[in-house]
């Protein structure tokens, strides 16, 4: 993830949605990482009884993926009218 901000940091294409992103992902990323740490893995405490099963990190890496595919949507739009 790091690796990619910096990429587009450098070529001077980031912008919100980029940072949003990286920024919610890392977060998804640490909150996964104190789980592992506290509780020997995820506690999952959100239950919506029909459906599924899920805590705070995994609505911050299905939030931040959307983000950083939208950047990349209207980077390749904007490039291609170039």
């Amino acid at each position: 993830m790091m690796a990619i901000y910096i990429y587009y940091k450098r070529r001077n294409q980031e912008t919100f949605i980029l940072s949003a992103g990286i920024t919610i992902a890392i977060a998804g990323a640490i909150s996964a990482l104190i789980c592992t740490i506290f509780w020997n893995g995820t506690l999952d405490y959100i239950y919506l009884k029909p459906y599924f099963v899920f805590d705070l990190k995994d609505i911050y890496l299905n939030t931040a993926m959307p983000c950083i595919i939208i950047h990349a949507f209207l980077l390749y739009k904007k490039q291609k009218k170039v």
